[in-house]
């Protein structure tokens, strides 16, 4: 890939991979939902990393997309990845309580993935944080690190270190609540479960939670992958690439209320 230059007429490569059991790798349709009336600059091409690719041969697959495997907990497994491409969405992480094991994943994994794009030449980096940095609650209405981030477990600490490679490389964290919607195995089960041992609700039911539906974390990610460049992505001195055309830093992702 060229660094820094993004002409109408390149292909656009996305690349998202994946390495541990929490998440899977982040697909970006051609045109995505709620991405707007405007038609997209280039065509995609979108390569997903994940410990476990999808066979070839199933029919869901997009001919479009590529599968590569890659895993953060192997560093080799991700040489070369990122070449081509002009945006990394980082969606993996280990939510495990092992935390040997989320340290591998989480930190060294994401530092690992980082280098790899800032080697060949990303323009743009979004990684996939939680709001369970910040710790056990209540909170409401908080800005980003309006309070000290304490974090509880070994994930949310690993997963608020890993935040820090993909800063310095002037990256875009988002920090969702708790995400609901197809695929959850955490949330609703775990709520459902709670209520059938102990039926009762918290303030009278009047308890609230800050979440955001999968399909408006991933709208998020098509906005934040495709939005319009601003400058060129070429990394500067630092090895941190110049300004994207998009929010970097750390931005809540969840619905604004509480």
């Amino acid at each position: 890939m060229a660094r820094g230059r993004h002409r109408s007429d390149r292909l656009h490569r996305v690349r998202g991979p994946a390495g541990a059991p929490a998440y899977g790798p982040g697909l970006l349709p051609e045109h995505p939902p709620g991405f707007g009336t405007h038609p997209l600059p280039r065509p995609l091409h979108i390569r997903a990393a994940s410990r476990k690719p999808a066979a070839a041969s199933d029919p869901t697959t997009d001919p479009r997309l590529d599968w590569a495997r890659a895993d953060l907990a192997d560093p080799a497994s991700l040489r070369g990845l990122c070449e081509g491409a002009d945006v990394l969405l980082h969606l993996a992480s280990d939510i495990g309580r092992d935390a040997e094991h989320c340290e591998l994943v989480n930190v060294l994994g994401t530092a690992a993935l980082v280098d790899e794009a800032v080697r060949a030449g990303v323009g743009r980096i979004v990684h996939l944080s939680t709001a369970a940095v910040y710790g056990a609650g209540p909170h409401s209405g908080l800005d980003v690190d309006e309070i000290p981030p304490a974090p509880v477990s070994a994930a949310s600490r690993t997963r608020l270190a890993a935040e820090q490679p993909v800063l310095a490389a002037g990256g875009t964290v988002l920090r969702p609540g708790l995400v609901l919607g197809a695929g959850d195995r955490w949330v609703v089960p775990a709520l459902a479960e709670l209520l059938g041992r102990v039926p009762a609700r918290w303030d009278g039911g009047r308890g609230l939670l800050s979440v955001v539906a999968v399909e408006d974390l991933a709208r998020l990610f098509v906005r934040l992958a495709l939005g319009p460049y601003g400058t060129s992505g070429t990394p500067g001195t630092s090895g941190a690439p110049a300004s994207s055309g998009i929010p970097r830093g750390i931005h809540h992702a969840s619905h604004p209320t509480p």
